[in-house]
């Protein structure tokens, strides 16, 4: 039928089967202020591990701090400590960062987070 034709011409979105986020949506800080995000990577695809790194990008989407390597085997998840600075000259008021997870050079998914610089 055509849902068979359809499906061997397409090419799969596993970004579907791959969640990112952090209990840590909404945090306060000063300008200039180190920020720590725990986030979780997790994969449901199936036998299917799914390896990058792991970091956070503020609102224009400049990466702050370093991140890391992050792998997710099939079915399960992987967690990470991020961490970076805000902008010492960043205006007080509400800006929404991500967390991206990125493989082979392209980002595959990303969650985003709230930061509120204080005045």
């Amino acid at each position: 039928g055509w849902a068979e034709k359809s499906a061997a011409i397409e090419t799969s979105d596993k970004s579907r089967a791959l969640f990112v986020y952090s209990n840590d949506y909404h945090i306060t800080a000063a300008a200039g202020e180190t920020i720590t995000v725990e986030a979780t990577f997790e994969n449901l695809l199936d036998n299917t591990t799914v390896s990058g790194k792991i970091y956070l990008t503020d609102e224009t989407g400049t990466k702050v701090g370093s991140g890391q390597n992050i792998s997710a085997q099939a079915q399960k998840t992987a967690t990470a400590t991020l961490s970076g600075s805000i902008a010492a000259d960043k205006t007080a008021g509400d800006y929404t960062f991500y967390i991206n997870i990125e493989e082979n050079g392209s980002i595959i998914k990303k969650a985003p987070i709230v930061i509120t610089v204080q005045a």
